[in-house]
C-alpha cells in the first residue's frame, strides 16, 4: 500500500504542531533557544480551548483553537510590552539549520525502517487494547464538536463515568480530520510520526541546548539519538497502545527547558518576566499534562533531584543542606502521600500490574537499555553511561538530569521486579506499568547520549585535525544508522510490525472492516446496535460512526456497568427474549445486534458478562440484515 496520503495530513500536522506555539513565543519574547517548546504551547491552546469552550458549551474546532492562540499571544504580548519578532526564530533556526536538517532526514528514515515497511499501510491500527479507546475518543469528539478533556470520558457510556480523560491528543487528532477530511486511522498514524520524527527530537534538543550550549554537533547528536533508544518512542507504537502517553512524553523534554530557565532567571526577573514565564511554562505544562497527566508527577521527581542538586551545589555550610534537603524530602513525601490516598487518583494507583521478572533481571535491562524483555542496546548504554557521568564531571551545575534518570531507573526495577506496598507507593501514578517507567529513562538518556557523542566529536576534532571536519560526523551518523539495524532496535521493529498485523489479527482484519463499512451503510444515524466490543466491533463507532451500545472493552472503561446494558450483554441471546431483557433493549433503543468473528481479543470477552451477544446460526428473534461467515448484522424482533 502507498504512503503517500500520509504527506499532505504530515504537513498540515506539522504546522498544528508548531505555528501556534511559535505565534505564542514571538509575542512573548521567550528567549528563541526555547523554540523547541512550541509543540507544548501549541498542545495547551489546542487542549486548553477545548476545556473553557466546553465550560461555555460552545462548539469546539479549529476557530476556536485559532482564537485560543490568539488571545494567549496578545496577553503575552500585553506582559512582555516587547515588539513581537519572528526574525529571532528565524534566525535561530538559520544557524542550526544544517544540524536540524541531518536529525529531520534521519528522523523520516528511521521511521520508515522501524514502522512504515512493516506496518501494513497509513490506514493501518494497532490490534491492541487500548487501541479502540484513543480511536473512540477521537470520534466523540468531532461528533460531540467538544475537545474537553473534562468530557471525553464519557465517550464509553459506562454508569458514573468520572467524565475527565486527558485528551490532548485526541483533539490534535481530530483538529487533523476536520481540517484535512482525512480518516482517523490515518490521522492517528499522522500523529505519530509527527512525535517521533519531529516533535520529540526538537523537545530533546531545546533539553540539551538550555543545559550545555548551543552547539551545532551538540544539536545534530541529540536529534538523531532521540531516534535510538528502543524504550521510547518506538515501544510505544507497539505497547498499548499508548497514542497520549506518545504525545506527553515527546513534549516532556522541553518544558523542563522551560522550567530550568524559568527558575535560573527567578531572582534577576522583574514581576512582570516572572509572570509571562509562569503562564506560558504553565500553558505548556497544561498542554503536556491534558496529554497524559502522568507526566506531572514525572515532573515532580525530576523537579526533586533539580531542588537537591542546587541545594548541594550551594555554597553554604553542610548544616544549612541537610536542613533543607530534608525539608524537601518531607514536602514531597507529604504531597505524594495525599495525592496517593485521594479518592480521584484510587483508580490508577490501584491498577493490578503485576511485576514479571526478579529485580537483578530488571536491574540488567536498566543497565543495558533492554527493557521489558527486550534485547539489550549495549553499545548505546555504554554511551549513555559515559555521558552521564561527563555531566556530573563537567557541568555539575546539571547532574539532576542523570540523577533523574537513574531515578526512574529504580522505579523500573521496583515495577518490573518487585511487589509490596513500597513499590506500589512509587509506581502508582504510572499504573504500576514499567513500560512508561522504561521510557522516563529512555528519554532522559537522549541528551546524555548526545552529549557524550558531541563530547567525542569534539576531541576528535581538536585531536585529528588535519582530518576532514565533516569525517568524524559522518561516521557517527553511519553508526546511527548501523544501530537501527542492531538486534535491539530489529527487535521493536518486529513488536510493531507484530502490533499493525492484520493476519490471524487480534482484534480486527481487513474483512471485518469492510464489514464494518457496509454495517455503517445500513444502519441509519442514530440506531443503537449491540455489541460484544471484545470482537473488535467497539471500533464501529471509531472507523466509522455507527452508534454500538459498547465501544469500548470495559478494561477502558472510567465508570461501571449500567444494569440494564449488563442485562443485555449478559442475557440477549439467551434468555429466550425475557421480560427483562426486552425492557432493557426497549430503554436503550437497541434496534440491531452486530458480532464480527468469532474470535475473541482477550478472554475478557468471553466472561459471563457478555455471554449474550452472540447469535450461533439461525435463532428466532434475530432477523439477519447482513452475514459474511460468523460475522453478521441483526434486526432484533424477538421483543415484538
Amino acid at each position: 500500500m502507498t504512503w503517500t496520503p500520509l504527506i499532505l495530513p504530515f504537513l498540515v500536522g506539522a504546522l498544528l504542531l508548531l505555528v501556534p506555539g511559535l505565534v505564542i513565543m514571538a509575542f512573548s519574547g521567550l528567549p528563541a533557544r526555547l523554540w523547541g517548546l512550541s509543540p507544548a504551547l501549541s498542545v495547551g491552546a489546542i487542549a486548553g480551548s477545548g476545556i473553557v469552550w466546553g465550560v461555555f458549551g460552545w462548539a469546539w474546532g479549529p476557530s476556536a483553537v485559532l482564537l485560543t492562540t490568539v488571545l494567549i499571544a496578545l496577553l503575552a504580548w500585553a506582559l512582555s510590552r516587547r515588539r513581537p519578532s519572528v526574525l529571532a526564530f528565524g534566525r535561530a533556526v538559520r544557524r542550526s539549520v544544517v544540524p536540524l536538517a541531518i536529525a529531520a532526514v534521519f528522523g523520516v528514515f528511521v521511521f520508515w525502517r522501524m514502522y512504515m515497511s512493516v506496518v501494513p499501510g497509513p490506514e493501518a491500527i494497532g490490534q491492541l487494547q487500548d487501541t479502540m479507546f484513543h480511536i473512540d475518543v477521537v470520534r466523540y469528539i468531532i461528533e460531540n464538536q467538544d475537545g474537553s478533556s473534562a468530557h471525553t470520558g464519557y465517550m464509553d457510556g459506562s454508569l458514573n463515568a468520572s467524565g475527565f480523560y486527558p485528551a490532548g491528543w485526541h483533539a490534535t487528532a481530530a483538529l487533523l480530520v476536520e481540517l484535512t477530511g482525512i480518516s482517523i486511522p490515518l490521522a492517528a498514524t499522522t500523529v505519530s510520526a509527527l512525535l517521533t520524527v519531529i516533535v520529540f527530537p526538537l523537545s530533546a534538543i531545546t533539553l540539551a541546548v538550555t543545559l550545555f550550549g548551543n552547539s551545532r554537533l551538540l544539536i545534530a547528536s541529540v536529534g538523531v539519538a532521540a531516534q535510538l533508544i528502543g524504550a521510547f518512542p518506538w515501544r510505544f507504537l507497539s505497547w498499548g497502545q499508548l497514542y497520549s502517553n506518545l504525545m506527553a512524553m515527546s513534549l516532556l523534554p522541553a518544558v523542563i527547558a522551560g522550567l530550568v530557565v524559568l527558575l535560573r532567571s527567578w531572582a534577576s526577573s522583574t514581576i512582570a518576566s516572572r509572570t509571562l514565564l509562569v503562564g506560558l511554562i504553565g500553558v505548556a505544562v497544561i498542554g503536556t499534562a491534558l496529554a497524559q497527566p502522568n507526566t506531572v508527577f514525572a515532573l515532580v521527581v525530576i523537579g526533586f533531584a533539580f531542588i537537591v542538586n542546587a541545594i548541594v551545589m550551594a555554597p553554604r555550610p553542610v548544616r544549612w543542606k541537610l536542613l533543607w534537603a530534608a525539608c524537601v524530602v518531607v514536602a514531597l513525601l507529604g504531597g505524594w502521600t495525599l495525592l496517593y490516598i485521594a479518592p480521584f487518583m484510587q483508580r490508577t494507583v490501584t491498577w493490578v500490574w503485576d511485576s514479571f521478572e526478579t529485580p537483578a533481571q530488571a536491574f540488567g535491562e536498566l543497565v543495558t537499555l533492554g527493557f521489558n524483555g527486550g534485547l539489550g542496546q549495549f553499545g548505546l548504554a555504554a554511551v549513555v553511561i559515559v555521558g552521564g557521568w561527563s555531566v556530573v564531571r563537567r557541568h555539575p551545575r546539571e547532574s539532576w538530569l542523570p540523577a533523574s534518570a537513574l531515578a526512574f531507573g529504580v522505579l523500573y526495577v521496583l515495577a518490573a521486579g518487585s511487589e509490596g506496598r513500597v513499590r506500589d507507593f512509587v509506581t502508582g501514578f504510572w499504573y504500576h506499568d514499567s513500560y512508561r517507567l522504561a521510557a522516563l529513562v529512555a528519554l532522559l538518556s537522549v541528551p546524555l547520549l548526545g552529549v557524550a557523542v558531541a563530547g567525542a566529536l569534539h576531541g576528535l576534532r581538536r585531536r585529528f585535525s588535519r582530518v576532514r571536519a565533516g569525517a568524524f560526523p559522518a561516521l557517527a551518523l553511519l553508526l546511527a544508522v548501523v544501530t537501527v539495524f542492531m538486534p535491539g532496535a530489529t527487535q521493536q521493529r518486529e513488536w510493531i510490525r507484530l502490533s499493525f498485523a492484520t493476519d490471524d489479527a487480534w482484534m480486527i482484519s481487513p474483512a471485518e472492516r469492510d464489514f464494518l463499512s457496509e454495517v455503517a451503510r445500513v444502519v441509519p444515524d442514530g440506531v443503537v446496535v449491540a455489541n460484544n466490543p471484545y470482537d473488535g466491533s467497539g471500533l464501529a463507532y471509531g472507523l466509522f460512526g455507527t452508534d454500538v451500545l459498547f465501544p469500548a472493552m470495559d478494561g477502558n472503561w472510567l465508570g461501571e456497568w449500567d444494569p440494564e446494558k449488563k442485562t443485555v450483554s449478559s442475557e440477549l441471546t439467551v434468555s429466550g427474549f425475557s421480560p427483562d431483557v426486552c425492557s432493557a433493549v426497549e430503554d436503550l433503543d437497541i434496534v440491531y445486534l452486530l458480532q464480527l468473528d468469532d474470535r475473541w481479543y482477550s478472554s475478557g470477552g468471553t466472561l459471563p458478562e457478555w455471554s449474550g451477544l452472540r447469535v450461533d446460526g439461525a435463532q428466532p428473534g434475530f432477523e439477519p440484515v447482513l452475514q459474511e461467515g460468523d460475522m453478521g448484522l441483526y434486526r432484533i424482533t424477538g421483543c415484538g
